[in-house]
């Protein structure tokens, strides 16, 4: 299953967290962008309860997260 999470960090963040996102297995690619978030990273797990555990456990307690979105792709 895949799933994009969508990151909203403190200022002058993005770069340090996207950074941070990319070495983390699960997280296939990660980017900082434009827009009300500061960054996105394509997750993919076994399932959604997979992916909302690494979500929680892993991308929310990154120094300079504040928010996340997590939207799962359907039919892939």
């Amino acid at each position: 299953m895949k799933a994009y999470v969508f990151i909203k960090t403190e200022l002058g963040q993005a770069m340090t967290v996207v950074e941070e996102l990319r070495q983390i297995g699960s997280i296939k690619e990660a980017y900082g962008i434009t827009g009300p978030y500061d960054a996105i990273a394509v997750v993919e797990a076994p399932n959604p309860t997979e992916i909302a555990t690494m979500v929680m456990s892993r991308i929310q307690k990154i120094k300079g997260v504040k928010d996340t979105m997590t939207c799962f792709a359907l039919g892939d």
